[in-house]
């Protein structure tokens, strides 16, 4: 027989309202009752009608995560981060996968309809028509949360540091001695002296850690040339060889995790050894990371703390459009050695 409120008043003798203030914690109740009719409630698997809830909320429980490439490891554990901790808080998570800025607007336009309590955007490609979504989901009620390097006015934002991540790897280079350090990132051939003008397209997220590495140079008072220090990752790596043949650096920035495994493949074609020869610092934690040798300090931009403050930004009471940042931090490895004064 399947337990619903009325079962639960009957056993205990008591009005179907008393049953649900217990269960849902909504009203007073005495301590012991409230227990006792939530252990009853358990042991016979009552589960609490999401109609109903709806109905007398006006909440519907649901979350939608409009998500880019799952089969991104960082994206991955966001998402575990956010679909775990949102269960587990009894809400009911749709996740709708996009490959282009079209699906995205079409996925997030179907959540207008359905109205759940929240949407969740990772990451977002602005447009008038979808600020124009924004506007209707906001109005319908529904909160909005946007990951990733682009934001918008609309709705609060949780995203990486990108600035800080180009700083800290550049940082700790220079901690340990490093003057001639190269910044190795994905621009697609854009012109050195044109990069720092980019703010938008697949050069924005580079581009935002140069920047980093660049203030964190001239802080340090080291001298960070955009032409001889930048080293453009396309053409399947070909610059980023010749700068290893020329050995003009003592120490290189990999600002992708692509291009770090490209990175230590070609130290091997070249019979370069990373420390010994040359220092490395790469970007992102990740499992592959296990079978190289030496293992590598990284940066690791602290994905799982982005999922699980996105997490609490839906699940507060009072939910404000804030703008959060999540600092990285480093993950020791033994790809960096203390400068010793000289090129190798």
């Amino acid at each position: 027989m399947i337990t619903t409120i009325k079962t639960i008043a009957t056993h205990f003798g008591i009005s179907q309202s008393t049953a649900s203030r217990a269960l849902n914690d909504s009203g007073y109740v005495k301590k012991e009752l409230r227990e006792a009719i939530k252990k009853y409630a358990k042991d016979n698997k009552w589960h609490a009608s999401s109609a109903a809830v709806s109905m007398v909320t006006g909440k519907t429980k649901m979350i939608a995560f409009v998500v880019n490439k799952l089969s991104n490891y960082i994206n991955s554990i966001i998402l575990e981060e956010v679909v775990v901790n949102l269960r587990v808080r009894g809400f009911h998570v749709l996740v709708s996968q996009f490959d282009s800025p079209e699906e995205q607007q079409i996925e997030m336009e179907a959540y207008i309809y359905r109205r759940p309590d929240a949407v969740i955007v990772f990451p977002l490609v602005l447009s008038k028509a979808v600020d124009d979504i924004l506007d209707q989901l906001l109005a319908n009620g529904t909160r909005v949360i946007v990951m990733g390097a682009r934001q918008t006015e609309h709705c609060a934002s949780v995203t990486f540091d990108h600035y800080l991540q180009g700083f800290k790897q550049m940082e700790y280079l220079i901690e340990h001695g490093h003057r001639k350090i190269a910044f190795i990132g994905g621009f697609a051939g854009e012109l050195p002296e044109m990069l720092l003008n980019a703010d938008e397209g697949n050069k924005m997220l580079p581009v935002q850690r140069l920047k980093g590495s660049i203030d964190a140079s001239e802080a340090a008072g080291i001298n960070f040339n955009l032409k001889t220090d930048v080293i453009d990752y396309h053409d399947k790596g070909k610059l980023l060889k010749e700068a290893l043949v020329a050995r003009r650096h003592t120490a290189y920035i990999c600002s992708e995790t692509e291009i770090l495994c490209s990175f230590y493949r070609l130290c091997a074609e070249l019979n370069i050894k990373i420390k010994d020869d040359v220092s490395v610092i790469g970007f992102g934690k990740n499992p592959l990371w296990e079978g190289f040798i030496p293992f590598p300090v990284c940066l690791n931009p602290e994905a799982a703390l982005l999922g699980k403050t996105v997490v609490s930004l839906i699940t507060v009471n009072e939910f404000k459009i804030e703008k959060i940042k999540i600092s990285p931090t480093i993950i020791s490895g033994n790809s960096v050695k203390k400068y010793n004064g000289r090129l190798s």
